[in-house]
């Protein structure tokens, strides 16, 4: 069974779909997203073709990606039809689109540990000659038929970097932490800093419409099943009935956010945003220590938690920020809520995953 075959993820659209957000905004628009068949990417095309196919919303989504041929096997569900498009590009180097858009989301890019270690130069180039790439496209469309897509940048609270001063609920968009340049592993997250610096650059300079979404750590169904990322090792071992290895003490505190919640996030900055600012999209109800999520969802699958030590390749990509927490309070402002805890966002990945 495919995740579109899953009821619970079903149920994940429709609360997308449903929400109070100005999707009428996106009735004849093409929408273009790179970093499609990542764990965020594809929801968000799901979540697009829902409402086109369900809610009557007349847009076409074309996905930009390295892989052709993966892109297809993800999304065959689509495969004929015309609304639903892919670009084959490499976002490593620079290129200029063919297309015109009315919207763009980028969030392509390694984004998890193991890459960080093996590859961090082009963990900055998709950062830097991506980003730039897609925004002169933007610059040429506007100049040669006056249309003028907005641009949305998925970033990351890594750049907050060790921000001691954070409040409560943590790092606020106006914050500004430090992150160690010299460090192989900060191709992530300077990497993200200069996409911003980007973005902000080219509004200023050509009036490109930009919003930046800085995203916690985001956990779901449509995980990539080589990803290294600490949760991700850990949903897999439990989806399998197997303990869940640690390979830290677990102590450090993130912001964690279900992958619906997410997109509703991305979709409220997206068509609510004011233009040139920055949102964190959160769920200031799960702020956790790794450990904590991994005992919980432990708990739920009946496993336990075991520790070993990681290897080298792997210990060089781990972040060490000890607290890594996003107010999304400014998101708020915009409408949005988050709906779903930690328990429920684990017991629905499982569920997803088991019907699969």
């Amino acid at each position: 069974m495919n995740r579109l075959e899953s009821a619970a993820y079903i149920e994940d659209l429709k609360s997308i779909c449903e929400e109070k957000i100005p999707y009428k905004k996106l009735d004849g628009c093409r929408i273009l997203v790179t970093g499609a068949t990542g764990l965020i990417g594809s929801c968000i095309v799901d979540a697009f073709m829902y409402l086109k196919n369900h809610y009557g919303i007349a847009l076409k989504v074309d996905i930009l990606c390295r892989s052709k041929n993966r892109a297809e096997e993800l999304f065959r569900e689509y495969g004929d039809d015309e609304d639903f498009g892919i670009v084959e590009g490499d976002l490593t180097r620079y290129f200029i689109l063919d297309k015109e858009y009315e919207y763009m989301i980028h969030g392509a890019g390694n984004n998890h540990p193991v890459a960080f270690s093996k590859e961090p130069v082009e963990t900055m180039k998709t950062a830097l000659m991506g980003t730039m790439g897609l925004l002169d496209s933007i610059v040429q469309q506007k100049s040669s038929s006056g249309k003028e897509p907005k641009f949305l940048l998925l970033s990351t609270g890594e750049v907050y970097g060790n921000n001691t001063e954070s409040g409560e609920n943590g790092s606020l968009e106006t914050d500004i932490g430090i992150v160690d340049q010299t460090a192989p592993r900060s191709c992530y997250p300077e990497a993200k800093r200069a996409a911003e610096t980007l973005c902000v650059s080219y509004a200023n300079e050509y009036g490109i419409r930009t919003n930046i979404a800085r995203l916690s750590y985001i956990y779901g169904a449509t995980f990539q099943e080589s990803s290294t990322k600490a949760d991700v090792q850990f949903l897999q071992k439990a989806i399998q009935g197997e303990d869940i290895v640690m390979k830290s003490a677990g102590s450090q505190l993130r912001s964690y956010c279900y992958l619906s919640d997410a997109v509703r996030g991305i979709m409220h900055i997206l068509l609510n945003g004011t233009d040139g600012e920055v949102y964190n999209v959160a769920n200031k109800n799960s702020n956790v220590t790794i450990r904590e999520f991994a005992q919980t969802l432990a708990n739920l699958a009946g496993v336990k938690v075991v520790f070993e030590n990681p290897d080298d390749v792997e210990q060089k990509g781990y972040s060490k920020l000890g607290k890594e927490l996003l107010d999304p309070s400014k998101l708020e402002t915009l409408g949005y809520c988050s709906k779903v805890d930690l328990k429920e966002g684990l017991r629905k990945i499982v569920s997803i995953r088991q019907e699969r």
